[in-house]
């Protein structure tokens, strides 16, 4: 009776923790290109985790790749992409308040991270016992193109595949 009751305590400390965490899948396998010619693709993951309550709640992002390796890279500010939470490292979102996490795989690799840290799946800690959250976002492929027929050999992305990543079904937790 004792093995029974102390079995019985410890997975319901278990079982708490599981309730405030929130686990999803990033549709990433995608086309991902290189710094050659030929394969000229980027990928662009987006992520946002909106803090719906009245009160500041603590939350750790975690993403990981299709092999299980937790990313850590803190991700891109760049025209208008904006990462203001580091996935591993917990984060207060002010009440009512938006996070945000952007990354960038593939062409040009001197500047993106490579194709083989692509988020695969994550997860969502909440660390705070308060709180109501939503989380979305979008992993999207682009393809690097140039019109010479523009003025200057304009270059420039279009959107060649995207998915949306939909959190809990969309509703809050």
């Amino acid at each position: 009776m004792l093995i029974a009751s102390m079995l019985i305590t410890s997975s319901g400390d278990v079982s708490a923790n599981v309730n405030r965490v929130i686990y999803f899948s990033i549709q990433s396998n995608t086309v991902c290109g290189d710094n050659s010619s030929l394969n000229q693709y980027r990928n662009q993951f987006l992520f946002n985790i909106n803090n719906l309550s009245d009160v500041d709640s603590d939350v750790t992002l975690y993403l990981y790749t299709k092999s299980g390796v937790l990313i850590t890279n803190p991700g891109v500010n760049d025209n208008g992409m904006a990462s203001d939470i580091v996935p591993g490292t917990q984060k207060t979102i002010s009440a009512n308040s938006t996070v945000q996490y952007a990354s960038l795989f593939g062409y040009p690799t001197t500047k993106n991270l490579s194709c083989d840290m692509r988020p695969a799946y994550g997860k969502i800690v909440i660390n705070s016992n308060h709180g109501l959250f939503m989380a979305s976002g979008e992993y999207s492929a682009e393809k690097y193109l140039q019109d010479s027929s523009l003025v200057n050999s304009s270059s420039y992305y279009t959107k060649y595949q995207a998915s949306t990543i939909v959190v809990n079904g969309g509703n809050p937790f």
